[in-house]
């Protein structure tokens, strides 16, 4: 699920016989426990490259997105997967094409929902207020993606909060809440409890989503390269090793919606949430239109409507 922020990097180098490779891994937002876990995936992955590419591959993890932009620019990597405010944030001015995109149940949209310590006693982001947010470090553009599009401008700013403790992937951010430095965070819509045995989490409720991670290639590869790169991608060996990331495939990138979400993750989010139709905050609830609600379910069924509890889930 993820959302969130997968990196596959294919270094290629010599032009007579088949390159070697090198399959680089970044993503923040992966459900891995340790960076142990997360490198043996990057090896399987490796291998499933290998099977499938017909030349010999390694594996190799990046820790940092700036250590990506530094291989992009100097040519090193011609190929990954990216989780998608990778492209779009200003900061991130590689010369790159997205050419396919990943899907979770059939949908190349990615669902994120808001979690907090099952110890917690907040029940909504209305009662987070003042709180500490943990956020995944992807890129430059992390606190607008949370406010902009996976808010969808429900705040206006993330001063909403106390503080921002930025963690370094998706492990973190869950530690900073079993050990009290931070209230909840924002991560992708997935079964924590299986992956993460033994770390309490309250899903506290769903919010937006984002387009899955991007296929992206180097501008200068031609026509056919990118088409056997699409095979490499799509192919069964690799999109068994994904389903473990949430994916189920790949599907071609929908630019309309990355475009939307450039412009959503570089604007300034209080005037994104004046001017999006989604921004629809209420300071407080409607307690005439409960009312109403209640006299409207009245029956014998009900006897007593003041029995009808209306809770307001804060977004």
């Amino acid at each position: 699920m993820i959302s969130a922020g997968l990196l596959i990097a294919i270094a290629m180098a010599g032009t007579a016989s088949p390159p070697a490779a090198t399959v680089g891994f970044f993503d923040p937002y992966a459900p891995f426990k340790s960076p142990l876990e997360r490198a043996r995936f990057t090896e399987r992955l490796a291998e499933a490259v290998s099977g499938t590419a017909g030349k010999t591959v390694g594996g190799a993890a990046y820790s940092k997105a700036a250590d990506l932009i530094r291989d992009l620019g100097t040519n090193r990597v011609r190929v990954g997967m990216v989780n998608p405010q990778f492209i779009v944030g200003t900061d991130a001015a590689v010369d790159v094409q997205p050419i396919l995109v990943g899907t979770r149940e059939g949908s190349h949209r990615c669902p994120y929902a808001l979690y907090a310590s099952v110890r917690s006693k907040a029940r909504n982001l209305s009662h987070l207020k003042g709180k500490r947010l943990a956020i995944v470090r992807t890129g430059s553009v992390d606190a607008n993606f949370i406010l902009n599009a996976i808010l969808q401008g429900e705040l206006r700013d993330v001063r909403y909060f106390k503080k921002v403790v930025f963690v370094p992937d998706l492990a973190g951010a869950i530690g900073t809440l079993r050990f009290g430095r931070a209230d909840a965070f924002f991560g992708p819509d997935i079964d924590y409890r299986s992956r993460f045995k033994g770390r309490g989490l309250r899903r506290l409720a769903s919010t937006g989503s984002t387009l899955c991670m991007l296929v992206i290639v180097d501008r200068k590869l031609k026509g056919a390269q990118r088409q056997e790169l699409k095979r490499v991608f799509r192919s069964d060996a690799l999109v068994s090793l994904t389903a473990e990331l949430g994916l189920d495939g790949f599907t071609d990138v929908p630019t309309s919606e990355l475009a939307a979400l450039k412009g959503a993750v570089n604007s300034d989010p209080k005037r994104f949430a004046e001017a999006t139709p989604l921004f629809v905050k209420p300071n407080e609830p409607n307690e005439k239109r409960i009312q109403e609600m209640i006299e409207a379910v009245a029956s014998d069924e009900l006897p007593d409507p003041s029995l009808l509890v209306v809770e307001r889930d804060g977004l």
